[in-house]
């Protein structure tokens, strides 16, 4: 094998293995629920396709230095031509995702319109279990099921019972109460004890509600 062969065959094993690395960081994406968040895995899904656009580039040049200088291997070149288009369609699926938060972003501005400041709260979590909730099951105060990252507990002094809730860019119901909830302090459903115990609590946190 020649110096030429070597050179085009180490450029290519160095592409596949940047393609590689590129699908793993395109494929883990991070859990948005504000327009921050949203902006921001805007600019990383750019960040993302100019990664990807520099290597189809670099898989069009190796594919012309092989066809010049008279290389052929047909199943290099297949290699090549798949791993073309496998940066083209992640490049389509991070242009289309952008699409989708661009319209979460535009709904939470409007939404941002019709909602009222409550002020800033105190946030606990709990769940169903006795632990938490004593012998009143997974039932709410208005007879709802309980439901993780859905339900609430708050003063109904403060917030009535029934309300949309936003909290960090979230949604919440306030369907329950409890004896410890008094003013502004909210009482957040999740779905174990255990993961009660992680979230711990949060302090001076904007709530709203949504009309």
């Amino acid at each position: 094998m020649n110096i030429h062969k070597r050179k085009f065959i180490s450029i290519i094993l160095f592409i596949i293995i940047s393609v590689t690395i590129v699908y793993g960081i395109v494929t883990q994406n991070a859990r948005a629920n504000t327009i921050v968040e949203y902006e921001a895995q805007i600019e990383t899904n750019n960040n993302q396709i100019n990664v990807l656009e520099e290597i189809k580039s670099q898989l069009h040049i190796t594919a012309e230095l092989l066809r010049n200088n008279d290389y052929i291997n047909n199943g290099l070149t297949d290699m090549l031509s798949q791993k073309w288009h496998e940066c083209n369609d992640y490049q389509n699926s991070k242009n289309n995702e952008n699409v989708e938060l661009q319209t979460k972003i535009a709904e939470l501005k409007k939404q941002q319109g019709k909602k009222r400041f409550v002020g800033n709260f105190k946030i606990t979590h709990y769940c169903p279990c006795t632990t938490c909730n004593g012998s009143w099951g997974s039932k709410t105060a208005l007879g709802t099921t309980m439901t993780p990252h859905r339900t609430i507990a708050v003063d109904p002094r403060v917030i009535p019972l029934g309300s949309r809730v936003e909290i960090n860019g979230q949604i919440y119901i306030a369907e329950d109460t409890g004896g410890a909830i008094k003013g502004n302090r909210i009482d957040m459903c999740v779905s174990s004890h255990a993961e009660a115990y992680r979230r711990g609590v949060l302090h001076n946190v904007p709530v709203y509600i949504v009309k």
